[in-house]
């Protein structure tokens, strides 16, 4: 489970910095 943790948050921060957050993410990872 960490694990898949991990790998998430590295795509959210990649995608974060292409091109920012988007209300439904946080909504999906908060």
């Amino acid at each position: 489970m960490e694990a898949i943790n991990e790998y998430a948050i590295q795509i959210m921060k990649k995608k974060r910095f292409e091109r920012g957050w988007s209300q439904q993410e946080l909504a999906d990872y908060l």
